[in-house]
């Protein structure tokens, strides 16, 4: 596979980045609008449903499990948005996941600290 040389550590003959598909040939300036008007359809997609998810978790009328599901949905679909902007390193899927577990943990802790008169309650 031409990728098994870039599994190793780098050096300077080995860039972090992986050779190009195209075998190093220049890309057509077609191929780069048509990548970026793709991207920007995706982009255009992601915020829709972040939206759409934002609605739903507001609402107030789901279950507790549904609910966190889709709280972290909206956390997936953020990060997919920060991968494709190349703003900083996007997190993998299990990253992600498990800085979600980390702090819902937490929050599970400091509200199991609260003295029950002062407890936030989930709503159903």
């Amino acid at each position: 596979m031409v990728l098994d040389k870039w599994i190793c550590a780098r050096s300077p003959n080995r860039p972090l980045s992986p050779p190009p598909a195209n075998g190093g040939q220049p890309v057509k300036a077609a191929e780069v609008k048509e990548r970026e008007a793709q991207r920007q359809t995706l982009l255009g997609q992601l915020k829709a449903a972040e939206s759409a998810l934002r609605a739903n978790v507001d609402l107030n009328c789901f279950d507790v499990t549904a609910r966190m599901h889709m709280q972290r949905a909206l956390a997936h679909v953020q990060e997919a948005t920060v991968a494709l902007n190349g703003i900083r390193r996007a997190r993998t899927v299990w990253q992600l996941v498990e800085d979600l577990t980390k702090c819902r943990r937490a929050l599970d802790e400091v509200q199991s600290e609260v003295p029950p008169h002062l407890a936030i309650k989930p709503t159903r």
